[in-house]
């Protein structure tokens, strides 16, 4: 399986678990892999409407990022 620029992937973990969390482990983003009960795909453009069709943020808005961990297997 493969996604490309034209999709958006969600990795959906239980309720009660923080992937954010060092107690998780060193990184986000094998925490979602680790963590991970389903994953949710669709294509960009759909994610982009349901932006767009939200009301505004009634309150002041927290972006989390993190650009994970990169490495090289051979």
């Amino acid at each position: 399986m493969s996604l490309d620029e034209r999709e958006a992937a969600f990795a959906v973990a239980p309720k009660h678990v923080d992937v954010f969390s060092s107690s998780c482990g060193p990184f986000v983003y094998r925490n979602q892999f680790k963590e991970a009960r389903e994953l949710i795909i669709m294509p960009l453009q759909m994610f982009k409407n349901i932006g767009t069709s939200m009301e505004p943020a009634r309150s002041k808005v927290l972006l989390l990022s993190n650009t994970g961990e990169h490495y090289k297997t051979e």
